[in-house]
């Protein structure tokens, strides 16, 4: 089999895009497919993780209308041959590409978070969300649907370090990620309000790759010990260490589930509402939204998000969202994937 991967990622774009389908482009690659990778976004943007040896990469600028990105990509699929292009990323997605990348005979995955633009596409997979009414009218009527966690994209070190004992009694160490920018800053806001927490705490904060402000000065928001990491190839190492999470809506938040790592989950924009919607709804994890910043401190109400947490230091309920996120997502929605494109 042959596809090629088209993806927006860097600092416009985030990280969330490029870490969801690299589980797919890795998994294929071990089967010997042909797999490249086309990448609309931030230069050197594959950098500090492992890709497939063989993968040709071609990139295109962020200040590329993503209109033009396509006839580009169109015309690549005129000269090479792929069975599958899969493509993740709005600024491509809402173009309504599907004619153009399938005139050359590859057929079309798309990656969806939201259900709020029509998309022509063979198959469309929203890994957040299990509501097949929200594609109705939205999607062409031969289009296969692959809805909800099972169809997440792990990485197998996820499920290689996955909890098989019930969380600590006592909350100890938490883990703090906001995703590859964290624009709003929300990472400072919660060592401010962790500071309130007068039980002994140990702080492992992740920095992402485009983290936009000075963390020179970060480690004196808190009394708490901290460690910092910056540009983590994985976080399962850290995420099987943590008594809880504390992180954005985006695909990590599957991750965590996968390894049935209690989460403190926050939506901190409007196209997280699926994912936080599932986790409610499967009671997987405590939530808050913090979307809306029209006023200070990063949308994270204090009384808020000191609720949550300080609801989160009961064992019992840690041990009740551990398990009901490990049956949320099991870990193997990678080969289910893999699966349709290669059977059909």
């Amino acid at each position: 089999m042959r596809a090629l991967f088209v993806i927006e990622a860097g600092y416009a774009f985030g990280m969330g895009h490029l870490l969801r389908c690299r589980p797919l482009i890795l998994h294929f690659s071990k089967k010997q497919a042909k797999i490249d990778i086309w990448v609309r976004g931030s230069p050197n943007i594959l950098e500090g993780r492992s890709w497939p040896s063989l993968m040709k990469t071609f990139h295109s600028s962020e200040d590329v209308p993503p209109d033009n990105v396509i006839d580009e990509i169109t015309r690549h699929l005129e000269r090479e041959h792929y069975d599958w292009t899969i493509l993740d990323g709005y600024g491509l997605t809402n173009q309504n590409p599907y004619s153009r990348l399938t005139a050359s005979g590859s057929r079309l995955l798309t990656l969806d978070d939201t259900g709020e633009h029509p998309l022509h596409t063979d198959i469309l997979l929203n890994q957040n969300t299990e509501d097949p009414a929200l594609y109705r009218d939205q999607t062409n009527p031969e289009c296969r649907l692959l809805l909800g966690p099972r169809y997440a994209l792990i990485d197998r070190q996820f499920l290689a370090k996955r909890r098989s004992s019930t969380p600590t009694d006592k909350l100890k160490r938490i883990l703090i990620s906001f995703g590859g920018v964290d624009r709003k800053n929300r990472t400072t806001r919660i060592l401010d309000l962790l500071d309130k927490i007068k039980e002994p705490l140990s702080l492992d904060v992740v920095l992402g790759t485009y983290y936009p402000f000075d963390d020179q000065n970060l480690s004196c928001k808190t009394s708490h010990p901290i460690q910092f990491h910056r540009n983590v190839a994985c976080l399962a190492p850290l995420m099987s260490k943590a008594d809880l999470m504390i992180s954005a809506g985006g695909s990590t938040i599957w991750q965590a589930c996968c390894m049935g790592v209690p989460l403190l989950a926050l939506q901190t924009v409007d196209n997280q509402e699926k994912v936080i919607g599932t986790l409610i709804e499967h009671r997987a994890a405590l939530c808050l939204d913090v979307s809306n910043t029209d006023h200070h401190e990063a949308g994270v109400a204090e009384t808020l998000f000191l609720d949550r947490f300080k609801r989160l230091m009961n064992p019992h309920l840690r041990n009740e969202l551990s398990t009901n996120a490990k049956k949320l997502v099991d870990g193997k929605g990678v080969n289910r994937v893999a699966a349709m494109l290669e059977n059909q």
